[in-house]
């Protein structure tokens, strides 16, 4: 459940690739995530402008977080109700994989409880309730798939869209997860 930055002091983002790219460097540099989120790196694009505050910054949370391998969508947010639905299963996520080998014949219903599809001969397309990114790899390697890159879409109705790399945004007020 969003909450309208509108009506409360409450503030949810979402983040693209900064798991990945930018966390390493700050860990590198010993910063943390909180010089990473910038007004300039905030995407406004597709809603309502939003003025950035210090606050906003404050008692930040992950409420989706990835696996250090894996990149794509990241929530921060301040509302613990929101943290709360994120953590619970809950919510669908869907990511791709990029994966090189041969599968096994018992095939992609061998992945379950994780919904599976081809896109491509070389991507997968996987759903699945619950915060599951962490143990994709190894049922893929159960298969005979290597995974090359493991990259999250959507959480629940919120996806990824046009939010390009490296760049956040406010979880806009008609926005629900």
């Amino acid at each position: 459940m969003a909450i309208s930055p509108a009506s409360t002091a409450n503030y949810d983002w979402f983040l693209d690739n900064f798991c990945r790219d930018l966390l390493e460097k700050a860990e590198r540099e010993g910063t943390d995530i909180h010089t990473l989120l910038r007004p300039e790196n905030l995407c406004t694009a597709g809603g309502p402008p939003q003025r950035f505050l210090q606050a906003h910054l404050r008692h930040l949370h992950c409420a989706a977080p990835l696996p250090p391998s894996a990149s794509g969508l990241v929530v921060y947010t301040q509302d613990a109700r929101v943290a709360r639905k994120l953590q619970e299963d809950l919510v669908e996520h869907e990511c791709t994989a990029e994966v090189t080998g041969q599968i096994a014949p018992a095939g992609l219903p061998a992945l379950h409880p994780l919904k599976a599809s081809w896109q491509s001969e070389r991507r997968l397309r996987l759903a699945f309730q619950g915060e599951r990114e962490a143990g994709i790899p190894a049922q893929c390697a159960a298969l005979g798939l290597q995974v090359q890159t493991l990259r999250r879409l959507r959480l629940g109705r919120i996806s990824l869209a046009q939010l390009p790399e490296g760049q956040w945004r406010y979880l806009l007020p008609w926005e629900r997860f």
